[in-house]
């Protein structure tokens, strides 16, 4: 997992999802940190911290961007030494995105491709998913 901080512990899945270009994307702590320190100080920073706290937030950095992949790669290395996966731990949104991730990360196992899923008959995918996870 990795700590998120205020937001908690997610999964590869889940912060991978998340933190996706087009999601919510990412800022980090330090950033938000040296956000309010300069709107305390009086220097202007484009991003109005005292009215973000009523109406409106930051937005994505290309240090996060940068970051982001760095800690995809650490959380990927984690799991190839623990031999685990860890896909989701339903802190992250609705308990529908926990599922959702469960049921894609059971298809990646069953077929290699998109292609080879889209081309799948519903009740066979069901049926291998089925057997899949009683045998794990």
């Amino acid at each position: 997992y990795i700590d998120v901080g205020e937001n908690g512990l997610f999964s590869r899945d889940e912060f991978e999802t998340v933190t996706a270009l087009g999601q919510m994307e990412y800022v980090t702590p330090e950033e938000v940190a040296e956000y309010v320190l300069m709107e305390l100080e009086g220097r202007p920073t484009g991003k109005d911290i005292v009215a973000a706290l009523d109406a409106s937030t930051a937005g994505p950095t290309y240090r996060a961007a940068m970051l982001r992949g760095y800690a995809l790669d650490h959380l990927r290395a984690l799991e190839r030494r623990s031999k685990t996966r860890g896909v989701a731990y339903e802190m992250l949104g609705p308990p529908r995105l926990t599922k959702l991730l469960f049921e894609s990360y059971l298809c990646s196992l069953l077929r290699p491709s998109v292609r080879a899923l889209g081309n799948s008959r519903s009740q066979e995918l069901a049926s291998e998913a089925h057997a899949l996870v009683e045998r794990d």
